[in-house]
């Protein structure tokens, strides 16, 4: 067995950290490929695929101070992905952070303010992912509304 393979056995939801990190290093290397990669592996946790309950169970496992650390890494990656502009990468970024926030629900409030903003900016229908990551925002809003005292 190898290192990593230990390391996750011992702490997996570490997994959805390091996918979180990688999703960030993606943004700020600007590769659109890397971006796309990290951005559907992370997203997966709103679909029926093979990763996507492991991440929901990892999402779960997470104690309160990893939640709020979890959501203050995302809030980052979503500002990031705000810098860059209404492009499809960022719309990319912006869709992964939200299905995933939406799902941390209290520890999710520190990015409530830049999912907010990132709703503000002029839309972009035609750029591909626009729709699906505002869409996902507004859900994810809704979601944490409901959350929220």
């Amino acid at each position: 067995t190898s290192g990593p393979e230990i390391a996750m056995a011992v702490d997996s939801h570490a997994h959805l950290e390091v996918l979180i990190g990688n999703l960030k290093a993606a943004v700020t290397s600007k590769d659109s490929q890397e971006i796309a990669n990290a951005a559907n592996v992370l997203g997966s946790i709103d679909g029926d695929g093979p990763n996507s309950e492991k991440l929901r169970c990892d999402l779960r496992e997470l104690g309160t101070d990893r939640s709020e650390g979890v959501a203050a890494e995302l809030n980052e990656t979503l500002q990031a992905a705000l810098d860059v502009g209404e492009t499809e990468d960022s719309f990319m970024v912006r869709w992964a952070v939200v299905v995933v926030l939406a799902k941390i629900a209290k520890a999710a409030a520190i990015a409530v303010p830049t999912m907010t903003q990132s709703l503000m900016a002029p839309s972009c229908p035609s750029v591909p992912g626009a729709v699906r990551a505002r869409t996902s925002t507004v859900f994810a809003l809704a979601d944490l509304q409901d959350c929220l005292p």
